[in-house]
């Protein structure tokens, strides 16, 4: 290796490349040969690789320095070494000081070549494990700064072979690891100049805020911001900060219009921000960097963490405004916040043919309204798990459904109170139906131009207050009625209805003219029956009450069954309406419930009342 390392350092074009090659194949070989390995040449490598222009140089220079980084490389059980502490330190040191190194290798991934591109990310790879095991977090600002993940991102819709695809997985896993680090670092006095950076980007003047509540006006619960990103860590500090400095969150009018409404009323916008880091570190699985660095699947989305956190918390103001929130609102606001993440960032399919674009994205956060979002965490609840058949909520849903019943019970009466025309059948013929000649008399009415027509009575029909009696009265043609039971002469006793029966009994009914019955005033069950509400008591029928629509059956029929004592829900649609509202009922209260984060527990531990063992002595003692 000494005899090649001074052609290296000595020699220009394909000399050089040929002996680049064979020290990267030697080391493939050998690892023991990086110690031999001084830090004038590593020095030479990082200077070939930022002002080489030849491919063929360039190539095996990369893979070089990326496979002295992994070899000299710290292991994770010795973090935070110096830089004495091997090959890997005095490269990234020496990394660290030509500034234009990391923007020159980042921007090969632009280029056409391929593997020279892979070459550049497997190097930002094993540079970027290895300062996360140091615990230097400028290789992670650098990146960032350079928007090296969004370019790692795009490389998605290009990169489709094996390789490429694990050097992607790389850079997500160190990313995930870097997050972690920062997660698990606590904020210390080191950071308080991140609070201040905080401040200025609120666009708060010192001079009008009151000292006392300085940094609540930002949103924190306290006047001692740090000790509210114990579970956050420096990660959730840093996040905020980099949605305070992006204009598109309009942080600074945001905390404006917040304290321009009713103390109660402000949306806690530090407090959320650090809630939704907490939600995206638990959706990515941040808070486990072993199982998320092991991950075998492509997530872009964690790869722009801070733009996830920006569209989140945006997305949590927004429904807090829209649900007119309240401090005890936190939590019901938080799990529709984690309701979203999940549903817009979670990734359905393999190979990533189910990543969304970033405009479809920042759509679904931005443009989701309270009311959609709601709805799909009732869908939710409907395919989830088990809750339904817990005893806590079987005894809920028998409560609800009391209430539901009682409620349509009395809406229906009401509308008996409110009162509705119905036609009168029109007799024709016997009862037992029309004769021959009859038949052939009507028929022959009907076909001639000047067949006299036929006038179609009206019914009015209206429930006592005192639900005793059903008033009506008979006209040729509907009329104003005023309230009351005054306009209303006629009654039926309601003690005095035996039996009600949907349509006319068969051999009873009377047939009407075709001019009056129509498909549109039958039944839904497709029958060919008009809606007739047939009143019967112990001498026979009483009345026929043919209603002009569906709804009005539906409300009679049900309503005048449920005055009577032992009477019940008559028609299908009625007793879905009860269902329905159960069902909605017992879903509100299940939202209730996932907003307050309460478990329901499968069965209901009542304990016993403990045995009387007769020590005891008070008033009633004598009678156990």
């Amino acid at each position: 290796m000494g005899a090649i390392q001074d052609v290296i350092k000595g020699s220009t074009g394909n000399t050089l490349a040929y002996a680049l090659l064979s020290s990267q194949q030697l080391l493939e070989l050998d690892a023991r040969g990086s110690h031999s390995l001084g830090k004038d040449f590593i020095a030479k490598l990082v200077q070939i690789i930022a002002t080489e222009p030849l491919i063929n140089i360039l190539r095996p220079a990369t893979q070089l320095l990326r496979l002295l980084s992994d070899q000299g490389r710290p292991s994770a059980a010795t973090p935070r070494l110096d830089a004495s502490a091997g090959v890997f330190a005095i490269a990234f040191e020496l990394i660290q000081q030509r500034i234009d190194f990391l923007p020159i290798v980042v921007g090969r991934l632009y280029g056409n070549d391929w593997p020279l591109a892979l070459a550049n990310l497997e190097l930002i790879n094993s540079l970027f494990q290895g300062a996360t095991e140091m615990g230097d977090e400028r290789f992670h600002v650098e990146l960032e700064t350079l928007g090296t993940s969004k370019i790692v991102a795009n490389l998605l819709d290009t990169w489709k072979e094996e390789a490429y695809i694990a050097a992607i997985l790389g850079y997500q896993a160190n990313v995930v690891a870097a997050l972690h680090a920062q997660l698990v670092t606590p904020v210390d006095e080191a950071h308080y100049g991140l609070f201040d950076d905080i401040w200025t980007a609120s666009g708060s003047d010192e001079n009008t805020v009151d000292e006392a509540t300085k940094w609540q006006s930002l949103g924190f619960g306290t006047e001692e911001p740090q000790t509210e990103f114990k579970a956050s860590g420096l990660l959730g500090l840093k996040t905020l900060l980099a949605f305070a400095f992006d204009r598109k969150n309009e942080f600074a009018s945001t905390l404006k219009n917040t304290l321009a409404r009713p103390a109660p009323r402000r949306c806690p916008l530090a407090a959320v921000s650090t809630a939704v880091v907490l939600a995206l570190a638990n959706h990515f699985q941040i808070s486990d960097d072993q199982q998320a660095t092991r991950s075998t699947t492509l997530n872009p989305y964690v790869l722009q963490f801070n733009q996830c956190h920006a569209l989140a918390t945006r997305f949590s103001v927004r429904m807090w405004t829209e649900l007119g929130a309240t401090e005890a609102d936190f939590e019901r606001v938080a799990t529709l916040m984690k309701s979203q993440i999940a549903h817009v960032l979670t990734i359905d399919g393999s190979g990533g043919k189910e990543i969304k674009s970033w405009d479809r994205i920042r759509v679904q956060f931005l443009k989701a309204d309270y009311r959609s979002v709601r709805d799909r965490q009732v869908r939710e609840l409907e395919t989830g798990d088990d809750l339904h058949s817990k005893a806590p909520v079987r005894h809920l849903r028998g409560r609800l459904y009391l209430e539901s019943f009682e409620f349509v019970r009395n809406q229906r009466i009401a509308c008996l109170h409110e009162g509705a025309w119905f036609r009168v059948p029109t007799p024709a013929g016997t009862t037992n139906g029309p004769s021959a000649s009859g038949l052939k008399k009507q028929v022959k009415e009907l076909v001639s131009p000047t067949a006299p027509s036929v006038v179609q009575k009206w019914k009015f029909c209206r429930l006592a207050a005192n639900k005793k009696a059903l008033h009506y009265l008979e006209t040729n043609g509907r009329i104003a009625i005023a309230p009351g039971l005054d306009d209303l002469p006629e009654r039926i006793m309601i003690a005095l209805i035996s039996n009600i029966s949907p349509y006319a009994p068969s051999g009873e009914l009377k047939r009407q003219a075709p001019s009056i019955v129509s498909t549109a005033n039958t039944a839904s069950t497709g029958s060919s029956q008009p809606l007739t509400i047939t009143l019967r008591s112990s001498d026979g029928i009483i009345a026929e009450l043919v209603a002009p629509n569906e709804m009005t059956y539906f409300e009679w029929l049900d309503g005048l069954s449920l005055l009577r004592p032992d009477g019940g829900i008559v028609t299908s649609q009625t007793a879905d309406y009860v269902q329905a509202l159960t069902d909605i009922g017992v879903k509100i209260k299940l939202l209730d419930l996932s907003g307050e984060k309460v478990d329901i527990p499968n069965v209901i531990d009542v304990r016993q009342v403990p045995a009387y063992d007769g020590a005891a002595s008070f008033y009633y003692s004598e009678n156990l």
